[in-house]
């Protein structure tokens, strides 16, 4: 029972009090969104990013705040916008709540669990030249990590998959 109750505990706490506190602290709300491909939307993100500690290559899970189903979780990359003032994610739509994330009006709040993963350019050698390899939307963090590599003079080449040239993203 102890365990159990431990188990429960710590739950409650890295997936429950920490994201909302998290959330709050940095008040995450959509600030734009443009479809920009087929089934693929950016989602501007605005508010104070920056306590999020995130780099470019992790992911957060996002909850959107605009009705019944807000507790649902949904992975997406954020990559920085390009004026460095807030988040863009690159979503394509797959169902029910990545449609309300690509669909989220301007002002709606967003609250966030995360960042995860170590796809970052800490894990690379650091003056190596890079290869990326990528298909579909997933292919929008690695955009950001070349970029970001190529910004610090490393050599970057970006190999992406698309049934035709409408499906790059």
């Amino acid at each position: 029972l102890g365990l159990w109750g431990a188990l429960g505990i710590t739950v409650l706490v890295w997936r429950v009090v920490l994201p909302v506190l998290r959330s709050r602290r940095a008040g995450l709300r959509v600030a734009a969104g443009r479809h920009v491909g087929r089934g693929v939307w950016e989602v501007d993100v605005v508010g104070h990013t920056a306590a999020l500690g995130a780099t470019s290559g992790q992911f957060f899970y996002w909850r959107v705040h605009d009705g019944p189903g807000w507790t649902r979780a949904h992975p997406v990359s954020a990559t920085a916008t390009p004026d460095g003032a807030g988040l863009r994610l690159t979503v394509r739509v797959a169902g029910d709540g990545t449609a309300r994330l690509a669909g989220a009006r301007p002002g709606t709040r967003l609250s966030v669990e995360g960042p995860y993963g170590r796809l970052t350019l800490g894990a690379a050698a650091p003056a190596s030249p890079l290869a990326f390899l990528g298909a579909g939307v997933g292919v929008a963090a690695l955009v950001a990590l070349a970029g970001e590599a190529a910004a610090h003079g490393r050599d970057v080449v970006l190999i992406s998959r698309a049934h035709d040239a409408e499906s790059l993203v």
